[in-house]
């Protein structure tokens, strides 16, 4: 086991950590307003999230400004973390930002649901997992948010019971695979169209630009967030993109999501009446036939936890390919195991020491490539200025 540099000498050689920063205290802080069945811009829809803040103020609650809440995202998304003074490379979602700068407040969830008679909002307050309060509002699907807002501030919204437990309240999340032949190849899936269209957009007409939109990739970039971000999309009249945007402003943007942005500016959408939009996700990839392979190699970082847990709230502190390329010395299965790894990390989530005993069934050279794997992780900035991270390695070979 490699030894780990005392704290004491860290906390010496960088000075005492700081307080780390909060927001005021509350009782309740608003998700981003979502909305199925309808394209609507993130921006939009903060005059919806305004008014429910006021009719909450009205039912008790000390709720926490939607504009400081959105700040802080904003902030998050460009790496601006409260508290330090430089530029994260590493910054959590924002939503789990928000989440950890309110300890013990609950948040509220904005769900709106348009079909050709109404949009239904459903508004949620909830503790952990558990519901405190739910109001229901029944919304024409013609008007525009702001107008939606008033009508709220009027009356609309009025409380209901909660359903029977276990409804499904999440949204799906992941990625799906990319079928076709071998190359580059492109598929959106979870279209959701509005205005004037004259046609449905499919894979197809993506596919065209698969090799540039594959070019978008950045190499060594790691997405430190997990939900699906689908692509919201505006047409001008000539058929061009004229807005681009991702659909959850809480969320972290996959890397090369803006690049991808500027590919679709480049396509043709047709000439068309003004109003149209679309909403998709969006996945490319470089199909290539497979090779035969006698084991299966698997290796992921799990189960962190850190003394300020501001530096575990995103993923991919390690990718799993990292380690999993360690195993290709491993000619024999291995069981299935979990290595106890702890790590030192400083301000900026890079690993200053780390320790892990390795099991004897693995070899030497897998061993040292998974230590300088470990080495290379990267975990959230921690708003304290450094952190204590225990996880685990996850190792399993199988097959032959």
């Amino acid at each position: 086991m490699r030894p780990l540099i005392p704290l004491a000498a860290l906390l010496a050689a960088c000075g005492a950590r700081p307080e780390r920063p909060a927001l005021e205290a509350a009782d309740v802080w608003i998700e981003p307003v979502r909305v199925h069945g309808r394209v609507l811009f993130a921006g939009e829809l903060e005059p919806v999230a305004d008014a429910l803040a006021e009719i909450l103020g009205r039912h008790g609650y000390r709720v926490v400004a939607p504009a400081k809440v959105r700040a802080l995202w904003s902030e998050a998304r460009a790496g601006r973390l409260p508290g330090l003074d430089f530029v994260c490379e590493a910054a959590p979602p924002p939503a789990r930002l928000v989440d950890a700068l309110h300890p013990g407040a609950s948040r509220a969830e904005a769900d709106t649901r348009c079909d050709h008679e109404a949009c239904t909002l459903t508004l949620v307050v909830l503790h952990g997992d558990a519901e405190r309060a739910r109001y229901v509002a029944k919304l024409p699907p013609e008007q525009d948010p702001a107008t939606w807002a008033e009508g709220l501030r009027g009356g609309a919204l009025r409380p209901v019971e909660p359903p029977p437990a276990d409804e499904d309240r999440g949204l799906a999340v992941g990625g799906l695979g990319v079928a076709g032949p071998p190359g580059p190849r492109a598929r959106i899936h979870g279209v959701v169209q509005s205005g004037p269209w004259v046609y449905d957009l499919d894979s197809e007409r993506f596919q065209p630009r698969a090799a540039e939109l594959l070019g978008c990739r950045e190499p060594g970039a790691v997405w430190r967030d997990w939900w699906e971000q689908p692509f919201q999309i505006e047409i001008d009249p000539m058929g061009r993109v004229s807005r681009c945007e991702p659909q959850h402003p809480d969320h972290l943007p996959p890397p090369g999501f803006s690049c991808r942005c500027e590919v679709l500016r480049r396509m043709e959408f047709g000439i068309g009446t003004p109003g149209r939009r679309a909403a998709f996700s969006l996945h490319v990839a470089d199909r290539r036939d497979a090779t035969a392979e006698t084991l299966a190699r698997s290796a992921a970082l799990v189960s962190a936890r850190a003394d300020d847990p501001t530096a575990t709230l995103g993923t991919n502190a390690l990718p799993p390919e990292a380690l999993e390329r360690c195993l290709a010395p491993v000619a024999a299965p291995l069981e299935p195991v979990e290595v106890p790894v702890r790590f030192e990390i400083g301000a900026d989530g890079r690993v200053r020491e780390h320790a892990a005993d390795w099991p004897a069934a693995l070899p030497p050279a897998a061993a040292a490539c998974l230590d300088g794997a470990l080495a290379g992780a990267r975990f959230n900035c921690p708003l304290s200025g450094a952190a204590s991270v225990e996880a685990r390695v996850a190792l399993r070979v199988s097959g032959g």
